[in-house]
């Protein structure tokens, strides 16, 4: 067989495997039920691969196993989901805004006389919002709370993992000497031992009037505080 013949057609067979059905296949309890599935398996085997070669038995044999499957079991039904119904909490919201902006859109319109109300009825439609908006926060943050110790108790490494481990923004590409000399010139300071000299301007305190007292307490001393 040619070669641009060969990567034909494994590039064929990869666009029909990527396009496979998933299969509804039986729980591996059910033994009978296996057992006519491999029976039918090899009786399509023999029938379409009885005297073919080696190259098309290897070629189609998976086709063969997944059509007979897909015949005999049918394909997996997945359900559609459907979007999250909105509370009662979230719609008034959403109407709160559309409100706002029809507000806005009218006070750009309407005469300097009606602004005045306009702007209140919008700092009432606001005040309204910010106590929903602040009950709703509530309610997700108790549904987070909830749904916490249930995640980690599912997959505790994967949550501590997602805890700690920082994201990576990009790849390092820079080498090990010019890194390090980056690195150097940032943080270092050629100059640290050296002394620094007196400022100008400077204002010095006086000495102390009283020396330190550094001997210790004494039972006089001790008495006179009690």
């Amino acid at each position: 067989m040619p070669e641009k013949a060969f990567c034909l057609d494994e590039k064929f067979r990869e666009l029909l495997i990527a396009k496979r059905q998933k299969i509804h296949f039986p729980p591996t309890s059910e033994v009978k039920q296996w057992e006519e599935l491999v029976s039918k398996i090899f009786l399509k085997l023999d029938e379409l691969l009885g005297k073919s070669t080696l190259e098309h038995d290897l070629a189609t044999f998976g086709d063969i196993v997944n059509q007979k499957c897909l015949a005999t079991l049918g394909a997996k039904q997945y359900r559609i989901r459907a979007h999250p119904r909105k509370s009662r909490r979230q719609r008034e919201m959403q109407m709160l805004r559309k409100q706002k902006r029809d507000l806005k859109k009218q006070m750009k319109a309407a005469p300097v006389e009606e602004r005045t109300g306009l702007r209140a009825l919008w700092r009432d439609l606001k005040a309204k919002q910010s106590v929903l908006s602040r009950a709703e926060s509530a309610r997700k943050r108790r549904s987070q709370k909830k749904r916490t110790p249930e995640y980690f108790f599912k997959d505790p490494f994967q949550i501590v993992r997602h805890l700690f481990q920082q994201s990576r923004s990009d790849t390092l590409t820079a080498q090990k000497e010019e890194l390090e000399a980056y690195l150097r010139k940032i943080y270092s300071d050629p100059e640290r031992e050296r002394p620094l000299e007196d400022v100008e301007g400077l204002v010095w305190p006086s000495a102390p009037g009283v020396k330190f007292n550094s001997k210790p307490p004494t039972l006089c001393r001790e008495n006179s505080i009690d």
